[in-house]
């Protein structure tokens, strides 16, 4: 997930010459305030203890009666980092003024935290800092932080507008049924959700199953969900250049990998369910591919159940655990290792394969650093993956393995997808699930970055070379 810290500060030092920050060397916040990673790290911390402690107020709960430590942390936690596995039903627990709660979470996780202060502060007409740049740039992926003030107005622009305009569609759906409050209430919860690609809806335990018939609801969330997950880059390209030959290679990849993954889990799904009476089976035809096309976008981070998870025949269930891996795309709402670093690696497999020099794609040439960050990617993902199902295995044995890996992934691609409830597991396994969720939102990198606080600025000096056989 996106570019070094080292990266940012060594570029930043270049074009805005920084060198030197007024802060003695034995301050405490010296090496915070030069690693942003770190520093975006622990506000999401500091934001998760915040919401916790709110959604913990007894008027929090429908009940009045205050919701446990667990399930107030494990709610922030899922609402900030817009995964939406839950261990309690949202429509029924938690009272209006905990649903606010989750939903301005949600928002601010689909915003950052970063993003969503600097924007507050232009809002105020005060100075965005060069440290306040550093850390948006840590958050966006960007690699210098030249026009990051240009960057928050457009996302905070397309953000809102997109929402606005899914609220009012969803509302001519939703207002008619549940009344003009209520309906209008539904239409921004689900539309905020939808596009900050949380999964958290307020429809009770069924999520959209009963809304899989309605074209209006299926298409509009789904719509929602590809367009917070193909990342605000992509907008910009689109909006200025206007033609597919002048994108940049970064738009053509992710609208082309998003399109293939979308039509390509579809039809996969739809193949795979559409004779499973439990799912599927019993729908009309165009219904059917209406729950397959939902499938496969909510599993791309989005969370929406249109059919029973737990009904999935076991090749759905492996092909929904690859898409939630893969998610969507970079500086967008989705997580996974991100649709660029999939291509990034199958375009570098390709040039080994053919003994090629040079790795190329769309008649542009990759630098050779764009594959190795991709594989540490994807190794450190799989690694964390790997252990967090081994310790809820020790944790939690009673769960089917496949449940636990389908939840684990699930909460490492910030989907929200279940086969079975959260609730089913252990203390011990819903803080793994808690930690993965924050490493999937963070990203693999920005938490290497985060614990590696030493910074090294590359030298002309080189060690020896020697080779190794491999494979």
């Amino acid at each position: 997930m996106g570019v070094s810290a080292e990266a940012i500060l060594v570029n930043a030092r270049k074009v805005y010459c920084i060198n030197r920050l007024s802060i003695k060397n034995n301050s405490p916040f010296k090496a915070l305030l030069r690693n942003p990673p770190l520093l975006m790290t622990i506000l999401y911390l500091a934001v998760v203890a915040l919401g916790t402690a709110l959604l913990s107020l007894p008027f929090a709960t429908a009940s009045g009666k205050g919701a446990s430590l667990m399930e107030a942390l494990f709610t922030t936690t899922t609402a900030l980092c817009v995964t939406g596995l839950v261990t309690v039903t949202t429509a029924t627990y938690w009272s209006l003024f905990g649903k606010v709660i989750i939903l301005l979470l949600i928002q601010l996780g689909g915003l950052g935290i970063v993003t969503a202060a600097a924007g507050i502060a232009m809002t105020l007409n005060m100075r965005i800092t060069m440290r306040s740049r550093l850390a948006i740039a840590a958050e966006k992926n960007a690699m210098t932080p030249r026009g990051m003030a240009r960057l928050i107005q457009f996302v905070l622009g397309a953000t809102f507008t997109i929402e606005l305009a899914g609220a009012v569609i969803l509302a001519t759906r939703f207002v008619p049924v549940f009344g003009w409050k209520r309906g209008l209430w539904y239409s921004v919860f689900h539309s905020i959700s939808a596009y900050c690609n949380a999964g958290i809806d307020i429809l009770g335990d069924s999520s959209l199953e009963l809304w899989a018939s309605d074209v209006i609801v299926i298409l509009a969330i789904s719509l929602l969900i590809i367009l917070g997950g193909i990342g605000y880059p992509v907008y910009r390209d689109i909006i200025s250049r206007r033609r597919w030959k002048k994108f940049r290679l970064h738009t053509k990849i992710v609208i082309t990998t998003t399109a293939v993954l979308l039509i390509g889990g579809t039809i996969l799904f739809w193949l795979l369910e559409h004779n499973n009476p439990a799912t599927l089976g019993k729908q009309p035809a165009g219904v059917q591919w209406l729950s397959a096309f939902l499938q496969s976008t909510t599993t791309r981070t989005a969370g929406f159940a249109g059919v029973p998870q737990g009904s999935l025949t076991h090749a759905s269930a492996l092909l929904s655990i690859t898409l939630m891996f893969i998610g969507g795309s970079p500086v967008a709402t989705a997580g996974g290792i991100k649709t660029t670093t999939l291509v990034a690696l199958l375009v570098n497999t390709r040039a080994e394969a053919t003994r090629r020099k040079e790795t190329t794609v769309f008649k542009r040439r990759l630098p050779a650093e764009i594959a190795r960050r991709a594989a540490t990617i994807v190794l450190l993902s799989s690694l964390w993956c790997l252990v967090a199902c081994f310790i809820i295995t020790v944790t939690d044995p009673n769960v089917r393995f496949l449940d636990v890996l389908f939840e684990v992934m699930s909460a490492f691609g910030t989907v929200g997808l279940s086969r079975a409830t959260t609730a089913i597991f252990s203390t011990g396994g819903q803080l793994v699930l808690i930690a993965t969720m924050l490493f999937g939102k963070l990203g693999p990198l920005t938490v290497l970055y985060a614990l590696v606080t030493k910074q090294r600025i590359e030298t002309e000096f080189r060690q020896a070379e020697e080779h190794i056989m491999i494979g």
